[in-house]
């Protein structure tokens, strides 16, 4: 939003946006910004509530270097590439 906002400032001061035009478009990022932040500060409050139960599951990954695997080695690699 600040990028939104400083853009409306260029406009502005290149003559696209009429001062009428740049401030309701100020005051409208300026809104947009307080409710994200307000939402953003309600997750934290939530999460710290709960403790975690606002999160990503954690996925296991496995990797080898196994080359004799009966699939070879990941693309874009070769067997050469191993050796």
């Amino acid at each position: 939003m600040a990028e939104t906002d400083s853009w409306l400032d260029l406009l502005h001061r290149l003559g696209h946006l009429s001062d009428e035009e740049e401030h309701m478009l100020h005051k409208e990022c300026l809104w947009i910004m307080e409710a994200l932040k307000s939402k953003i500060l309600d997750l934290e409050r939530y999460d710290q509530q709960k403790r975690g139960s606002v999160k990503e599951s954690q996925e296991l990954y496995l990797v080898t270097n196994d080359t004799n695997s009966e699939f070879g080695p990941i693309w874009p690699f070769l067997e050469d590439d191993y050796s």
